[in-house]
């Protein structure tokens, strides 16, 4: 994976995976405020933003950035070189690539559940 690939990864599934859950939901899902997953606090001052076609993060508390940056502080990384290689390790490419938040419905066909099973077993070999 490399840092434009990163950048386009879904915060908000991002902090899901790691256990976090939005208090608030603003902007049509496009702006999501969470209690900091960096100390503990009763209102929350972090939050995403889906701006200029990727997520961003600010923690008035802190600081902010992209995924990227999220990783690195999160996990205590010091370089972009092992943020990427944790995103690499966690996350299927792919996986957390929807800008906002869908319904949870569709009129449109689904994908046979075979064909989708095979992709990933293809995809997990390259």
């Amino acid at each position: 994976m490399n840092s434009d690939q990163a950048k386009k990864l879904s915060l908000p599934d991002l902090l899901t995976k790691l256990g976090h859950s939005p208090v608030r939901v603003r902007k049509q899902g496009n702006e999501l405020w969470y209690c900091s997953p960096f100390r503990k606090e009763a209102e929350p001052s972090f939050h995403t933003s889906f701006i200029g076609g990727k997520w961003i993060w600010n923690d008035f508390g802190d600081q902010g950035g992209t995924v990227i940056d999220f990783v690195m502080r999160y996990e205590n990384l010091t370089s972009i070189k092992d943020a990427l290689a944790y995103l690499s390790d966690h996350f299927q490419p792919g996986l957390f690539s929807n800008p906002a938040p869908q319904p949870s419905f569709s009129f449109q066909q689904q994908p046979d559940r075979e064909a989708v099973e095979n992709f990933w077993k293809i995809a997990s070999l390259n």
